[in-house]
């Protein structure tokens, strides 16, 4: 295999994790009220509220 073939599965491979990770994050505020009652939910949303409060202190973001 080439390595510019290697190098673009590589890079779909990543386009793809991201936009899952991405589209499950968008699903979960979507339905953010059912989601924050299940467990899985209030850790996610714990830690995203946790880095919101973080980026929240620095004063250039």
């Amino acid at each position: 295999m080439s390595s510019t073939v290697l190098a673009l599965v590589i890079a779909t491979v990543i386009v793809v994790a991201v936009s899952a990770i991405v589209g499950g994050l968008c699903l979960a505020y979507l339905h953010e009220e059912h989601v924050r009652g299940t467990r899985p939910g209030r850790i996610l949303f714990r830690a995203l509220d946790a880095i919101s409060r973080t980026l929240d202190r620095i004063p250039w973001f």
